[in-house]
């Protein structure tokens, strides 16, 4: 059954078959932009992923499409916001060839704070 969430001022549904990450980091200090973090996610698919692409955001959610030679299609859908102390920021998404997706966490909230 499709879940309905809020998070970073953005409103989203989840999918059946849908696994929905958050990641809940306490008493680090993004005043700096020194003190971000980058989080990395990588994948591996059998048949093996041959090429990424990225869909048009809608609604701030960025989706990745996944292709495996046209007989797999992942799709990854990613919060284009952040929230950090309170604050809402947009993030940055980096897709680093085929098997890997880094997003900065803070990046944005540090370089308000200076």
């Amino acid at each position: 059954m499709a879940q309905n969430f809020s998070s970073a001022g953005i409103s989203f549904s989840t999918k059946r078959s849908s696994v929905k990450l958050s990641l809940v980091l306490e008493r680090w200090n993004f005043s700096a932009p020194s003190n971000a973090l980058v989080v990395s996610f990588a994948w591996g698919a059998i048949p093996p992923i041959t090429s990424v692409e990225r869909q048009q955001s809608e609604g701030g959610i960025s989706t990745f499409l996944l292709l495996s030679n046209g007989q797999l299609t992942t799709t990854v859908e990613l919060l284009g916001s952040e929230e950090v102390d309170g604050a809402s920021a947009p993030i940055g998404i980096s897709c680093l060839g085929l098997s890997q997706l880094e997003i900065p966490i803070g990046a944005q909230i540090g370089r308000a704070h200076v």
